[in-house]
């Protein structure tokens, strides 16, 4: 009876770890999926993020091919998303 009782609370600790585990690779993997998404004006005067004028169409949301306007930004973007 006392040798069940410590198995089960052997297998409760591993239960825990597994869970611990798993919580924090999921929680890694949601982090390291965030985006960030550039977005430009029609100059590059005084710009700090971005390399290039900025254009909804041929645009890619990147420092060096970033978007014309916030508001095609947020239709691309996904939670977790830093426009800049």
């Amino acid at each position: 009876m006392k040798t069940n009782k410590i198995i089960n609370q052997m297998n409760i600790k591993k239960a825990k770890a597994i869970l611990v585990f798993a919580f924090l690779l999921v929680f890694n993997t949601i982090q390291s999926s965030a985006q960030t998404i550039y977005v430009n004006d029609n100059s590059t005067t005084n710009d700090i993020y971005t390399s290039a004028v900025g254009n909804d169409v041929s645009g890619t949301g990147t420092a060096a091919r970033p978007y014309a306007t916030i508001s095609k930004a947020i239709t691309v973007a996904s939670a977790g998303t830093t426009i800049k």
